[in-house]
C-alpha cells in the first residue's frame, strides 16, 4: 500500500479485488441497444472519507458512482468516485483521459445544432 501523498495511491486498495471481480461479472453480459451514463449515490451512514454530500439527491450522504446501465436498469460498468485528487486512475493505452469524469453527453448537447450534428452521424442521444 502506497502512502496517501504518492500520486499512484489507490484509495480503494482494499476493495479493488472485489470491484474487479464485480466488473468482470457485469461486463460478461451483452450490452443492450440503449445505454445511459449517469452518476448514482449509494446511501450510507458509515464513516468514511470517501462519503460525499450531494444536495440534489434524495439520500444526501453516500458513495458516488459513475455507472453505465441499460434501460432495464442493469449496470454494465461502474466506477467509484474517489475524489478529485485520484482522477488519474489507470487507463488503457488507447483510452482518452477525460479529467474529472466529465459528463460527456451533457457537454455535447448544449445546443440544438450539436444535437442535430450527432443525429446525422447516427448517434442518438438525450441530454438531461
Amino acid at each position: 500500500m502506497l502512502p496517501r501523498e504518492d500520486s499512484n495511491h489507490d484509495r480503494l486498495y482494499e476493495l479493488r479485488p472485489v470491484i474487479i471481480h464485480l466488473l468482470e461479472k457485469h461486463q460478461s453480459i451483452p450490452y443492450e441497444k440503449d445505454l445511459s451514463v449517469d452518476e448514482q449515490i449509494c446511501y450510507t451512514k458509515a464513516r468514511s472519507y470517501l462519503k460525499l454530500y450531494m444536495l440534489a439527491k434524495l439520500h444526501k450522504w453516500g458513495y458516488k458512482f459513475f455507472v453505465l446501465s441499460g434501460v432495464s436498469g442493469y449496470v454494465y460498468n461502474f466506477e467509484v468516485y474517489t475524489g478529485q485528487g485520484n482522477d488519474s486512475e489507470r487507463k488503457g493505452e488507447n483510452e482518452t483521459y477525460l479529467g474529472a469524469r466529465t459528463n460527456v453527453v451533457n457537454r455535447l448537447l448544449r445546443n440544438v445544432p450539436q444535437k442535430k450534428s450527432l443525429t446525422k452521424r447516427g448517434i442518438v442521444a438525450l441530454g438531461t
